[in-house]
């Protein structure tokens, strides 16, 4: 619980969940009882090689704070989740989404938002949907919704917003960006 986390106090370079050869079952936040965990550093999650990433409740960072996960490609999974980072959050996943989720980075003045790879709904009934916010760019590499069509995709700050793959949404897109918007797909 967040009882422990305190115990890792501000001034850490980076704080790392897992390993670079890791196969691992990594969850942040509490299934049952979702609240808010809070991190003071670059928080890392690594599971390269496999296992499953699941996020809850509300993840926040202050300080110099940001996250990045590095997954196997078979799914960080956000649970109805809300992440609040100070710097940039990178998801090197495929994600899929179940409920409300809400990102916003660069809360410091700078941060980038990027998902690496496909960001999906979770095929069942009800509504999966994303918001996001970010001082700098909000990049998506890979298809969005193609495999589970999200119930709306919110984008309410950023600079350029690019799309790399195709989008496939089944209720509302507003996009409200201060630069470019770009669909490649």
């Amino acid at each position: 619980g967040q009882a422990e986390l305190d115990f890792l106090r501000n001034g850490f370079s980076e704080i790392v969940i897992g390993s670079n050869a890791g196969q691992h079952a990594v969850v942040v936040g509490n299934p049952a009882v979702p609240g808010t965990v809070t991190f003071t550093d670059p928080l890392s999650i690594l599971s390269p090689a496999g296992g499953t990433i699941d996020l809850y409740g509300t993840i926040t960072g202050s300080d110099d704070a940001s996250l990045s996960i590095l997954g196997a490609q078979n799914a960080t999974t956000l649970h109805g989740v809300t992440i609040t980072q100070p710097r940039s959050v990178v998801i090197q996943d495929v994600v899929v989404l179940v409920g409300n989720n809400s990102i916003s980075a660069g809360t410091s003045g700078t941060g980038d938002i990027t998902f690496g790879y496909a960001v999906n709904g979770d095929g069942v009934d009800g509504d999966d949907t994303l918001t996001l916010d970010a001082a700098g760019n909000i990049t998506f590499a890979g298809a969005v919704g193609t495999g589970a069509p999200l119930a709306a995709l919110t984008i309410d700050g950023g600079e350029d917003v690019t799309f790399q793959g195709a989008v496939d949404v089944d209720g509302d897109v507003v996009i409200r960006a201060d630069g470019t918007v770009t669909f490649d797909g």
